[in-house]
Protein backbone atom coordinates (compact mmCIF):
# COMPACT_ATOMS: atom_id res chain seq x y z
CA UNK A 1 0.00 0.00 0.00
CA UNK A 2 1.56 3.41 -1.10
CA UNK A 3 0.12 5.85 1.42
CA UNK A 4 -0.02 9.48 0.53
CA UNK A 5 -0.97 12.40 2.43
CA UNK A 6 -4.51 13.82 1.39
CA UNK A 7 -3.46 16.86 0.22
CA UNK A 8 -0.83 15.75 -1.77
CA UNK A 9 -3.27 13.88 -3.19
CA UNK A 10 -5.57 16.10 -4.27
CA UNK A 11 -2.67 18.35 -5.96
CA UNK A 12 -1.66 15.26 -7.91
CA UNK A 13 -5.14 14.20 -8.87
CA UNK A 14 -6.48 17.97 -9.78
CA UNK A 15 -3.68 17.79 -12.66
CA UNK A 16 -5.14 14.97 -13.98
CA UNK A 17 -7.62 14.74 -16.76
CA UNK A 18 -8.12 10.47 -16.72
CA UNK A 19 -9.69 10.41 -13.26
CA UNK A 20 -13.53 10.35 -14.11
CA UNK A 21 -14.77 9.34 -10.60
CA UNK A 22 -13.06 13.01 -9.16
CA UNK A 23 -14.75 15.34 -12.44
CA UNK A 24 -17.25 17.43 -10.71
CA UNK A 25 -16.92 16.46 -7.80
CA UNK A 26 -15.48 18.12 -4.09
CA UNK A 27 -11.96 15.98 -4.99
CA UNK A 28 -10.99 16.04 -0.91
CA UNK A 29 -14.49 14.69 -0.05
CA UNK A 30 -14.53 12.19 -2.54
CA UNK A 31 -10.78 11.21 -1.77
CA UNK A 32 -11.46 11.13 1.78
CA UNK A 33 -14.75 8.68 1.23
CA UNK A 34 -12.97 6.41 -1.10
CA UNK A 35 -10.02 6.22 1.56
CA UNK A 36 -12.00 5.61 4.13
CA UNK A 37 -13.85 2.85 2.60
CA UNK A 38 -10.68 0.89 0.69
CA UNK A 39 -8.39 1.39 3.79
CA UNK A 40 -9.44 -1.95 5.88
CA UNK A 41 -8.45 -3.74 2.68
CA UNK A 42 -5.78 -1.52 2.08
CA UNK A 43 -4.04 -2.39 5.59
CA UNK A 44 -4.48 -5.89 4.87
CA UNK A 45 -1.17 -4.98 2.36
CA UNK A 46 2.21 -7.31 3.48
CA UNK A 47 3.87 -3.94 2.81
CA UNK A 48 2.73 -0.44 3.46
CA UNK A 49 5.03 2.54 2.68
CA UNK A 50 4.72 6.06 3.29
CA UNK A 51 5.94 8.13 0.42
CA UNK A 52 5.26 11.23 1.94
CA UNK A 53 5.33 13.58 -0.55
CA UNK A 54 8.78 12.11 -2.02
CA UNK A 55 9.46 12.52 -5.71
CA UNK A 56 8.70 9.62 -8.02
CA UNK A 57 12.31 8.56 -8.37
CA UNK A 58 12.79 8.65 -4.42
CA UNK A 59 9.60 6.42 -3.80
CA UNK A 60 10.79 4.11 -6.85
CA UNK A 61 14.04 3.98 -4.87
CA UNK A 62 11.68 2.72 -1.42
CA UNK A 63 9.71 0.76 -2.80
CA UNK A 64 12.21 -1.58 -4.00
CA UNK A 65 14.30 -1.59 -0.54
CA UNK A 66 10.94 -2.71 0.65
CA UNK A 67 10.31 -5.55 -2.12
CA UNK A 68 13.69 -6.81 -1.16
CA UNK A 69 13.67 -6.50 2.67
CA UNK A 70 9.83 -8.25 2.00
CA UNK A 71 11.33 -11.17 -0.29
CA UNK A 72 14.40 -11.69 2.11
CA UNK A 73 11.93 -12.05 5.34
CA UNK A 74 10.06 -14.54 3.38
CA UNK A 75 12.73 -16.53 2.04
CA UNK A 76 13.84 -17.10 5.58
CA UNK A 77 10.27 -18.26 6.60
CA UNK A 78 9.35 -14.96 8.34
CA UNK A 79 5.70 -14.67 6.79
CA UNK A 80 4.81 -10.43 5.84
CA UNK A 81 7.12 -8.09 7.08
CA UNK A 82 5.44 -4.73 7.47
CA UNK A 83 7.34 -1.61 7.03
Amino acid sequence: WLKEDIDILVKRLSRSRHRPMLRGVDMRKKLEQLLEMRAPVYAEADITIVTGGQTPQNSARLIKTELDRHAAARSKGNGSVHS
